[in-house]
């Protein structure tokens, strides 16, 4: 009996949590929704400085490790 009754349980809980195409779709169109070619550009050179700023100070901390020895 408490075997079903989990399994119940468990059959209720997918159907709860489960997701239709039409939602998946939905949201994929929504995440990338139509940016422009500048908005684009943007964004790339904000995580490209980032990556650029990163970079720079782990060899600051790099060098001034070296020179402190």
């Amino acid at each position: 009996m408490k075997e079903t009754q989990a399994i119940n349980v468990l059959r209720i809980q997918e159907h709860k949590y489960s997701v239709s195409g039409d939602s998946v779709t939905q949201f994929k169109s929504y995440k990338s929704k139509e940016l422009t070619p500048q908005q684009r550009l943007e964004r790339m050179e904000k995580r490209f400085n980032l990556v650029v700023y990163l970079a720079l100070a782990f060899g600051i901390t790099i060098i001034t490790l070296l020179l402190n020895r």
